[in-house]
């Protein structure tokens, strides 16, 4: 079975290169990961190539416009499309709480797409939000079959190895650079936002040498997802020898793209997988936990400090203070407000933010940078409640779970928990970043495994 995949991998790689380079990396990479998940038993094969296929990116262009999608995309199709034909049955059903609150969600989505003067921009967000309830439902499938451990671990395994290039880009940005304006880099990277990395927008990304963020442009967005992967690892990987060193590679990730925004994102879920364990009688072991937890990050992070001085300065207020969400705030608040009911629909914030652009000397594409006002914008009150809503009702869920079964049964939905914090946290600086492909799939997964235990829980 290997022999005829490497003689297959070197084959299509070959003729691949006659056409492109990106593309023959890209079927490489693959064929290297459907090759490496052979030595895991059967069952978790396919969910492990999901996984590290999810992590690597592998983007393709797909003739539509600017639309560069993940391999990710039409293999999860695929693996949903197989489990729909095959599924007979047994699957929980969403709990209330999530149904609703999804319903609230995207109905005012919807709204934001019909009051909206850029519907097609809904509409796209409309589409990934059903692939990412469909992959949330694949992670419902797999987590009742119990194969759901080895897509997670994989995922976790990849970005761990991200992480450790990430920092060496952090500590040699010239390297980042090199890779950035090489070919290769669009493997991982979106090819689409490559190309406007490279025209010379250099505020706020990863070609800035105080930063680095490897397969993003946008080094907080990046932080994001090193942070959750650690989270992962944390979780999934418990018992395991290469736990700690595989939440290590993904934490000097995190600290190598120097995010404010996923320093705030991290302490959250550190004090929010503390609160979901919170239990009469025994709180000294757990913050203790916490303590030793937030002080080894600490230390790791003074030593790059040390290293990188210039790039921690970005922690200091002088810096801080002249952040542009400082104005871009003040005006998203503006619009929300002139429509805080229904909303104004997708549109509104591009056609009006151009004029107050060129007033303040910014740029005339910047978005919100805070998602709760960006939703309000887009969908009136019930955009930001619904999203609320949703977290808290997984949280609701890995609270149950944790006090029907305890941390030492629960460490994947603690970590799912501590992901929430995390990511709903960091949402106050950043746009929509659940439709990042690797974000957005890792949260459905998540989403989808811990509400498929909480529910079966509940059967029992």
């Amino acid at each position: 079975m290997r022999a005829a995949g490497g003689f297959l991998l070197v084959t299509v790689s070959v003729l691949l290169a006659l056409s492109g380079p990106t593309r023959a990396l890209s079927l490489c990479v693959f064929f290297v990961a459907a090759l490496a998940v052979q030595g895991l038993d059967p069952p978790s094969r396919v969910p492990a190539l999901l996984g590290s296929t999810a992590a690597l990116g592998l983007y393709f262009s797909t003739g539509i416009g600017s639309i560069d999608l993940p391999a990710v995309v039409p293999l999860s199709g695929v693996f949903i499309v197989v489990a729909i034909s095959r599924e007979g049955g047994g699957i929980p059903s969403l709990p209330w709480d999530v149904r609703t609150a999804l319903g609230v969600f995207l109905g005012a989505l919807i709204l934001g797409v019909a009051r909206g003067p850029g519907p097609r921009g809904g509409v796209r967000v409309l589409v990934i939000l059903v692939w990412l309830l469909l992959t949330g439902w694949l992670s419902m499938v797999l987590t009742v079959q119990r194969r759901e451990r080895a897509l997670f671990r994989s995922y976790s395994a990849v970005a761990a190895g991200f992480g450790l290039l990430n920092i060496m880009f952090f500590v040699f940005p010239r390297a980042e650079d090199a890779y950035f304006a090489n070919w290769i880099s669009q493997v991982f990277v979106e090819p689409d936002s490559i190309r406007k990395l490279l025209t010379g927008d250099v505020l706020n990304n990863a070609l800035s040498d105080l930063k680095a963020a490897t397969i993003y442009i946008n080094a907080n967005i990046a932080a994001m997802f090193y942070g959750t992967a650690a989270w992962v690892a944390h979780g999934w990987w418990q018992g395991s020898r290469l736990r700690w060193l595989l939440v290590g590679a993904c934490v000097l990730g995190a600290l190598g793209t120097v995010s404010r925004g996923g320093a705030l994102g991290w302490a959250a879920s550190l004090v929010l997988w503390g609160l979901l364990q919170v239990r009469r009688g025994a709180p000294g072991r757990l913050a203790f936990q916490l303590t030793a937890g937030a002080v080894a990050v600490a230390i790791i992070g003074t030593v790059l400090a040390y290293a990188r001085s210039e790039s921690f300065g970005r922690f200091a207020w002088s810096t801080i203070s002249a952040d542009p969400r400082f104005v871009l705030w003040p005006a998203a608040l503006a619009l929300a407000l002139s429509h805080p009911i229904f909303g104004s629909g997708f549109g509104a914030w591009e056609a009006y933010w151009p004029a107050i652009a060129t007033a303040v000397n910014l740029r005339p594409s910047f978005p919100p940078h805070n998602v709760y006002l960006y939703l309000w914008i887009i969908g009136g009150v019930a955009a930001p409640l619904g999203f609320l809503w949703i977290a808290l009702s997984v949280l609701r869920a890995v609270r149950h779970l944790e006090l029907r079964h305890g941390r030492r049964l629960t460490p994947e939905a603690l970590a799912v928990g501590a992901i929430v914090g995390w990511c709903w946290t960091q949402a106050n600086f950043e746009n929509f970043f659940f439709l990042d492909y690797r974000i957005g799939f890792l949260l459905a997964a998540a989403f989808g495994s811990v509400l498929a235990r909480g529910a079966s829980v509940a059967v029992e």
